[in-house]
């Protein structure tokens, strides 16, 4: 895994127990290759010449090589902390980026348990709209049934009365 500052395109990374530094800054594409072995008695440092400053690793016998030249100090010190945070992990990869932890975890639960209730209050209020709901059996016309004597109201006796009232129907 590389490690890398945006600024300074600067990448570092540790691969088969060498640092591997990779620089894109100022048109120069720059590699660096240093064997963990040697580089245990090496140094990392930024010098400052005429206002620039320079990452240089020395390594056990005092040579210095140049890594890149950075216009501010800051820069420099940023590109420094990228290679020592390669040299630090080594061939171990980062840990995962953390997306929120317990809250967010707690705040996704909540809001399922909410959706859980809401779906279920609408399943209850649909349930007891369908049970209340009174029978529709369309147009039907309900046909008269034989009227009985109990059902029939007494005919007053010498007062004219229609046949159909009178008679009961077959």
């Amino acid at each position: 895994m590389f490690f890398s500052s945006s600024k300074n395109s600067l990448k570092a990374s540790i691969v088969d127990n060498a640092l591997i530094v990779s620089s894109l800054s100022n048109g120069e594409p720059r590699a660096l290759r240093v064997d963990m072995g040697k580089f245990m008695s090496s140094a990392l440092e930024i010098k400052e010449n005429e206002g620039k400053f320079s990452l240089v690793v020395k390594t056990g016998d005092m040579t210095a090589e140049e890594i890149e030249i950075f216009s501010n100090k800051k820069r420099a010190a940023e590109a420094l902390q990228v290679i020592v945070d390669a040299m630090l992990r080594g061939n171990n990869p980062p840990p995962p980026e953390k997306t929120g932890g317990v809250f967010t975890a707690l705040f996704k639960f909540v809001c399922f348990l909410l959706l859980m209730g809401v779906v279920f209050i609408c399943v209850v209020f649909i349930a007891s709209f369908i049970i209340n709901r009174p029978l529709n059996t369309g147009n039907v016309v309900n046909a008269p049934s034989a009227i009985t004597k109990e059902q029939t109201p007494p005919v007053p006796t010498g007062v004219p009365v229609p046949a159909e009232q009178a008679l009961p129907e077959n």
